[in-house]
């Protein structure tokens, strides 16, 4: 785990500017709402570990080096995504059964739903994975949206991910990967907001938008985005270079503060228009208490232009 986070107030209700201040003890936010539509933060990660539940175990026999590739989970993202849902005190939802069991982030029908050890099981004994495994999962996520946007609030998404650096011989041409629906138009400001502060904390990380993957392949988000309005639901995929949590200890180490703080920062994209591009004033360090709007906005609001980059301790 990484530098834990602590004296953080996120209020519950009211879409944040967020300001930061770094040091090495962790991460501190001080925060202040900026309009009237309501956030809450959602934290994924489908494939956070590669177990395989005892009475499957024979069914891979034999497939420990497969279990242990980023074929059977993706090393760092459980990590990045508790950091994440510490920081922002959002609520995690995680898997730690190997995705060659059954795959999370596929829809029903998907080739890739089942891997070729669990193919060859009787159709019963598939749907049973399926029961087991699958729909107690993704119902969970669903039903934690449906509440929240059911209030009238904007549920922001971050799936956490990692990619292998080598695919098929083929090397991967980036540090961070961004993934999103670019005909959502807040998953496009969020994204492009992103990438940019990533870029200015760090010149040397390359950071591409929907590479490696496309934001609109199958996955839960597509599938989420078809549930949910834009006016409620914006989801991202974070996908990060297992060359950081499998080979590099201190760039994975720096990496993940830089990844939650560049994100707060993006988040000032979403500031209304009406602000007339000022930048909010936001409580003390550590503030346990912040003014939170409450005015039952629905409408999409009008976006002004991404804020200029705060600096730490300023």
């Amino acid at each position: 785990m990484g530098p834990s986070a602590k004296a953080i107030h996120v209020p519950e209700s009211a879409l944040l500017y967020a300001a930061y201040v770094i040091d090495c003890a962790g991460i501190y936010f001080a925060t202040a709402p900026v309009t009237t539509m309501n956030l809450k933060f959602l934290l994924t990660c489908e494939h956070g570990g590669n177990r395989i539940p005892a009475r499957y175990r024979d069914l891979f026999a034999g497939c420990e080096p497969l279990l242990a590739s980023h074929r059977g989970w993706d090393p760092g993202a459980l990590v990045l995504a508790r950091d994440f849902a510490a920081a922002l005190r959002a609520k995690l939802f995680h898997s730690t059964t190997s995705r060659l069991l059954v795959e999370l982030n596929r829809s029903m029908g998907h080739p890739q739903l089942f891997s070729a050890p669990v193919r060859g099981l009787p159709r019963r004994a598939r749907e049973e994975l399926v029961e087991r495994f699958y729909r107690p999962y993704r119902d969970r996520v669903e039903a934690r949206i449906a509440a929240e946007a059911g209030r009238g609030e904007l549920v922001v998404h971050l799936s956490c991910h990692s990619f292998t650096p080598v695919l098929d011989g083929v090397e991967r041409n980036a540090d961070i990967g961004l993934l999103f629906d670019p005909r959502h138009s807040l998953e496009t400001q969020v994204c492009a907001a992103w990438q940019q502060q990533l870029r200015a904390s760090d010149a040397s990380l390359v950071v591409r938008r929907n590479y490696p993957y496309r934001g609109t392949a199958d996955g839960f988000t597509t599938y989420l985005r078809r549930r949910f309005d834009e006016r409620n639901y914006i989801g991202i995929e974070l996908e990060v270079n297992q060359k950081f949590p499998m080979g590099d200890a201190p760039g994975w180490e720096a990496l993940r503060p830089k990844l939650i703080r560049s994100f707060a920062e993006a988040l000032t994209v979403l500031r209304p228009a009406e602000s007339g591009g000022r930048v909010a004033s936001a409580p003390a360090v550590g503030s346990r208490h912040a003014p939170v709007a409450r005015h039952g906005h629905r409408a999409l609001p009008s976006f002004g232009r991404v804020a200029p980059a705060l600096r730490a301790g300023k």
